[in-house]
């Protein structure tokens, strides 16, 4: 009966170890997608200087056309050629910050994912926690009543014998 309730126990406790060794694991998930997030917003942000550059030349066009008045029609096809370039890398910017959107969604929702598991996991420990120190009371209760009972029987047979002593005095 004991080694029953050990092997329960210790099956209890094994698949408490593997649940944690699963939530670690994928903690680590996560935390490299977190990584490639940030990574994403690092190319974001040097896109932006890019496109900040870009401007620069831009006024640096504005500022020749003011100067080069008679050279305005050349010029201002260049210029309309630059921000037609800055226009399809706004795009892609806005098309990629949609993307990291979308992603981050999907992040937060595997991280209110995770949190429900880690509170199911809690819940589960504190059950099974409250579980084992039920089970030790009773079981020292139970090997209490085993040792008292012994006691008994002992008493029981010194008193049989006693008795069987007595009936052959008497025989």
């Amino acid at each position: 009966m004991d080694d029953k309730i050990e092997n329960i126990l210790a099956q209890i406790l094994k698949n408490q170890t593997t649940m944690q060794n699963e939530l670690s694991s994928f903690r680590g998930d996560v935390n490299s997608k977190f990584d490639a997030i940030d990574s994403r917003f690092d190319d974001v942000n040097i896109k932006f200087d890019v496109i900040d550059s870009r401007f620069d030349d831009v006024n640096i066009n504005f500022d020749a056309i003011d100067s080069r008045f008679d050279e305005v029609a050349s010029n201002f096809d260049e210029v309309n050629s630059k921000f037609d370039e800055i226009n399809s890398k706004f795009d892609d910017v806005t098309i990629r910050l949609d993307d990291v959107n979308v992603e981050l969604n999907g992040v937060t929702f595997k991280i209110d994912k995770l949190n429900k598991s880690m509170d199911s996991v809690y819940d589960q420990t504190i059950g099974l926690t409250e579980f084992r120190t039920l089970l030790a009371d009773k079981l020292t209760i139970v090997s209490n009543d085993i040792k008292f009972i012994k006691h008994k029987v002992q008493e029981t047979e010194v008193d049989v014998f006693t008795i069987q002593s007595h009936l052959q005095i008497v025989k």
